[in-house]
């Protein structure tokens, strides 16, 4: 099998589930096998749905990026989103600062 799709999406929810069914399409085009097809097509749908909820929409790029590469035996799933350096940094401190406010063990 070799199938390669590189995708930018619109931020929008609407997409992760056209995405899905577009993925799920394409791996049984590729394959014949439906059952394949329906597992990639769930991770995508994962992965998509982690990009539009967890991406840095405030900047200039609205999109987001699907790759999906089979070759042989083996398929890769990539999805990649605009992050904010800032804000994971900010994140990671106030999670930090949550945990902290909780008794340890000790106590």
């Amino acid at each position: 099998m070799r199938l390669f799709l590189d995708v930018f999406a619109q931020n929008d929810w609407a997409n992760v589930e056209r995405l899905r069914g577009a993925v799920e399409r394409c791996v049984l085009a590729a394959t014949g096998d439906a059952e394949l097809g329906a597992a990639v097509a769930i991770i995508v749908a994962e992965l998509g749905e982690n990009a539009v909820k967890y991406g840095f929409w405030s900047g200039s790029t609205q999109t987001f990026r699907v790759k999906l590469t089979a070759e042989g035996e083996s398929i890769r799933v990539e999805v990649e989103c605009p992050w904010s350096a800032d804000r994971s940094i900010a994140d990671l401190l106030d999670t930090v600062a949550r945990l902290r406010a909780h008794p340890t063990a000790r106590e």
